[in-house]
């Protein structure tokens, strides 16, 4: 971790993740939100956040595009 990394506010990061800040202090509180504590306040890393992001990705689990455009060629 270096100094240079970027650092959100609890507000910053909310709007990151496209999230309220409601929510994201709730899954803070919960464990679920990777945080630091700097003085009274909560801050986020950015590379943390994107991180966490790309984690949820959803879409087919071990199946080329090749693989679903044959099975579903036939309904686009």
């Amino acid at each position: 971790m270096t100094i240079e990394q970027e650092w959100f506010t609890t507000e910053e990061a909310a709007e990151y993740l496209r999230i309220s800040p409601a929510s994201l202090r709730n899954m803070t509180s919960n464990g679920l939100m990777p945080y630091y504590k700097i003085g009274k306040r909560n801050r986020y890393l950015k590379e943390e956040l994107k991180k966490l992001l790309m984690t949820q990705k959803r879409g087919p689990k071990n199946e080329s595009s090749e693989k679903i455009v044959s099975r579903w060629g036939n309904y686009f």
